[in-house]
């Protein structure tokens, strides 16, 4: 499938398709503390299973979202605005390597969401329906119901959003004319929104973020004109930003990250000249630097899922000229 952009004159269909993919599932939960390095990926023998039929329906899917925190992880929706499978939710069993569909439903049908797990909660938000723009963000709660708080900026799609602590970050994205470049916090006991520094590169859309020892990675994307390869470091006790170095590969949107405890890391996705990537990249905290890191033995793939869980690291999902719902797991 070929995917290209248009200008800023957004339409319906064209969000349908370029939703987020690794905003979402790229917190490193407190407590994973026996994670370390990829070694290598493969292919993960799943199983799923609806919570009350029993039946196997986890079906193909790219730009879904991935959800997740010290014991929850999720797959959000299934980037097809269309599709009834967009209101679903999966909780993935690390343990048993069973996805299970689960009871109750996305509150709204969106594209270009954000979704991240603070706590006990699951939050679901912002994008763009068929009313436009959202700036309300869902959580669903331990009483299993559906409520919502209010994000203070601009109503927006195709954001970033992270975890660190007990706050939760979301920022960038577009509103239909700009590609944007600010940042919010929320806090867990309070529910409220609060502005923080902007990023100091270009606005963007769907780019990737992982978090390392209590600070943010936030990179890649579209500005509307190129694709991105540059990376920031987000610290959150001097809210500032401090560029580090890009990643070794090509410019890319639609990528996946996520952390191990030693490494940040970086992979897939797309760019308009050289197509659909595979290739993955190690980010060391200590050094600075970036190397190469092992690729998933598969064609590549954009708009894919990453989470992490149990110690070890999940990639699946995507759309490589047809969607995706292989996983694979690190060694």
């Amino acid at each position: 499938m070929m995917k290209k952009y248009f200008t800023l004159g957004l339409s319906l269909l064209f969000l349908s398709v370029l939703v987020l993919s690794c905003k979402d599932e790229v917190v490193q939960p407190i407590g994973l503390s026996n994670m370390d390095r990829v070694a290598a990926w493969s292919q993960l023998n799943y199983t799923s299973t609806n919570a009350l039929s029993g039946s196997n329906i986890f079906t193909t899917r790219s730009n879904a979202l991935a959800a997740f925190g010290d014991t929850l992880a999720f797959v959000v929706g299934s980037g097809n605005y269309n599709a009834p499978e967009n209101l679903q939710v999966w909780k993935f069993d690390a343990q048993k390597s069973n996805f299970q569909l689960q009871n109750y439903q996305l509150p709204s049908n969106r594209s270009g969401a954000v979704s991240f797990v603070l706590g006990p909660n699951l939050f679901y938000g912002l994008g763009i329906g068929t009313t436009g723009f959202s700036n309300l963000i869902y959580n669903h709660n331990s009483s299993l119901i559906w409520s919502n708080t209010f994000f203070t900026g601009a109503a927006r799609s195709n954001a970033v959003s992270f975890v660190i602590g007990n706050k939760a970050y979301i920022g960038l994205g577009t509103n239909g004319t700009s590609y944007l470049r600010d940042f919010y916090e929320m806090d867990a006991s309070t529910f409220v929104w609060r502005k923080i520094a902007d990023l100091p590169g270009s606005g963007r859309t769907d780019a990737c973020a992982f978090v390392l020892n209590g600070r943010a990675y936030v990179g890649t994307g579209y500005n509307g004109v190129n694709y991105l390869n540059d990376f920031w470091e987000y610290t959150p006790s001097s809210d500032s930003w401090m560029q580090i170095n890009n990643i070794p590969g090509v410019e890319r949107d639609d990528a996946v990250a996520f952390a191990f405890e030693k490494r940040g890391y970086i992979g897939t996705g797309w760019n308009n000249y050289t197509g659909i990537l595979s290739d993955f990249y190690e980010y060391n905290p200590t050094t600075g630097k970036w190397k190469s890191a092992p690729s998933i033995q598969s064609s590549g793939r954009y708009g894919a899922v990453a989470f992490t869980q149990k110690g070890r690291a999940y990639v699946g999902c995507g759309n490589n000229a047809a969607d995706l719902n292989d996983f694979w797991i690190s060694k």
